[in-house]
């Protein structure tokens, strides 16, 4: 039976994600309620037909570890651990017989795995690197047949990147060098890439697939029972309304939310009202609060019991436009975002464009009171 090993390198950063990825690799962000960013690259690996997955990981990288483990345990998923991240590859490589793809776990991947392999063993035997581009987003993926090519290419990777091992810059070097030396394939079996490269991407690829509930269920149904461990039950109160909006597992809603992303385990109170925003999992919006084109970072392991965005907050608007002034690239056009960890005062008020980072305390808002257009309040920044 035709088979192939697809080798799955890590994202370790994306600068202008901000909070989103703080504490943790691009591949591991919350994505679409249930998931994470790494799912659906290793989707193929339930198929259990043709795919064997491998992942590229260090020594200390314990979250994907334990993510992995947890999750997929049922499935022929394996993890390559090791520091020397080009020794790795060059173990895999010796030891699978069947081709092999690498991909790093960059942006959402949305790839017709059966067709996929049909496209790849069409190709020569010859090494080569697959790509997809959709507008500004290009996914890249290198192809091995030729094993001894490839080993003069990783030792020319070695003598180069020296004692080099961040995940992203070895990445990089692999795919340069390889489209010097490798020719270059379009595929049709990619259906949608998204690098999700800024904190206003994230935002629209989850507000945008709200236009199109079917593509929306079919993304996030394919996790639902499998990944997700939580209770799967959702609870819409009486009164409460629900507007062309996503809501997750386990969560409990009492407000008004209209065009919005609620993620897992998430507890909206009477009178709160959310206009299309990004709920992540474990947060409570208190009676009253309202959020507008606001993207409200995951809380910790577990709901709070009292609400993280307290009563009578007043947070965003819906004046697009303008830029956050910190960091006028990544957010932008009205969007706010706020960090994980961050308890929002009763009668807060803060306006478009605004950051306040992950771990701010909460004296400090109360002191603060209001963030006018563009502010921001940072504890510190990411050197990523």
């Amino acid at each position: 039976m035709r088979k192939i090993i697809l080798v799955v390198m890590i994202k370790k950063y994306e600068n202008g994600l901000l909070s989103i990825v703080e504490n943790r690799t691009k591949s591991m962000i919350p994505l679409l309620g249930d998931a994470k960013l790494i799912d659906f690259y290793l989707y193929p690996g339930r198929l259990n037909k043709f795919y064997k997955i491998l992942i590229n990981i260090k020594n200390d990288s314990i979250k994907i570890k334990d993510y992995i483990n947890y999750h997929y345990r049922e499935h022929p998923i394996r993890l390559i651990i090791g520091d020397n991240l080009f020794d790795n590859i060059l173990k895999i490589i010796r030891r699978e017989k069947a081709p092999v793809l690498i991909v790093q776990a960059d942006g959402f991947l949305d790839c017709n795995w059966d067709l996929l392999i049909d496209e790849l063993f069409d190709f020569k035997k010859d090494n080569t690197v697959i790509s997809y581009s959709k507008g500004n987003n290009v996914f890249e993926a290198i192809y091995i047949n030729d094993r001894e090519a490839f080993y003069d290419l990783i030792k020319e990777l070695k003598t180069s990147a020296k004692d080099d091992q961040n995940y992203d810059n070895v990445w990089e070097r692999l795919i340069s060098l390889s489209i010097k030396n490798y020719n270059k394939m379009k595929v049709e079996s990619i259906e949608d890439y998204n690098g999700l490269r800024t904190v206003k991407e994230y935002y629209d690829f989850h507000i945008n697939l709200l236009k199109d509930m079917e593509r929306c269920f079919k993304y996030t149904s394919m996790f639902q029972g499998e990944v997700s461990k939580e209770k799967t039950d959702i609870t819409v109160a009486a009164n409460s309304v629900v507007k062309n909006s996503y809501i997750s597992s386990s969560s409990y809603i009492e407000g008004e939310i209209e065009e919005s992303f609620i993620f897992s385990n998430v507890k909206v109170s009477k009178g709160a009202y959310i206009y299309r925003s990004i709920v992540m999992n474990n947060n409570n919006i208190g009676e009253n609060a309202r959020l507008e084109r606001i993207i409200l970072s995951d809380g910790g392991e577990f709901q709070t019991v009292l609400p993280r965005i307290n009563e009578r907050a007043i947070l965003g608007g819906r004046t697009e436009g303008g830029f956050n002034k910190d960091f006028p690239d990544y957010i932008y056009d009205g969007i706010s975002l706020i960090g994980s960890n961050v308890d929002i005062p009763r009668g807060f008020i803060l306006s478009e464009n605004c950051y306040i980072s992950s771990n701010t305390g909460k004296l400090i808002l109360k002191e603060k009171k209001k963030l006018l257009n563009g502010e921001s309040l940072i504890k510190q920044i990411n050197k990523m």
